[in-house]
């Protein structure tokens, strides 16, 4: 993996494993970033399986998984189905995470409502590069990666 940074890479997870999530965790593995450090949680078994067959990534179809297994946490759900999501998260879980939103249209004010306290929230707008190992997003003036976020 070529570092451009000086920091360990940490647990992630995906909650939903859409176009999306599976074009950045192809991007990342391809980029070097440890598959067993990454997790995917979705409904759809048959997503999962493939994903994990593609990349080596950890899987599951509970999203609290996702929480036990990492710290810093995409939520990568359409943003209607965001707050019925976030409801199912354990209150005890989301208090020890940081989030990363990739939902179009979902404020970081609402984000924290939906998450029951104030938590750190990077909202960002990837696209379709991210396969092509274009792993970073515009954030405000800042590039933000995955390495850039550190829970509390």
């Amino acid at each position: 993996m070529t570092a451009l940074h000086n920091l360990t890479p940490q647990p992630i997870a995906f909650i939903g494993a859409g176009n999306m999530t599976q074009a950045i965790i192809k991007g990342m593995v391809a980029g070097g970033y440890p598959s067993d450090l990454i997790m995917a949680t979705n409904p759809s078994r048959q997503k999962l399986d493939d994903l994990t067959a593609n990349t080596g990534i950890h899987i599951s179809q509970d999203n609290r998984a996702a929480l036990a297994f990492a710290k810093v946490i995409v939520l990568a759900v359409k943003p209607q189905m965001l707050e019925r999501v976030c409801a199912e998260l354990p209150n005890e879980q989301i208090a020890s995470c940081s989030f990363i939103s990739i939902a179009a249209g979902v404020t970081v004010n609402r984000l924290q409502v939906m998450l029951r306290a104030p938590r750190p929230i990077v909202r960002t707008m990837p696209n379709t590069p991210s396969p092509t190992q274009v792993h970073q997003h515009l954030h405000g003036e800042f590039w933000v990666t995955v390495f850039d976020l550190r829970p509390f």
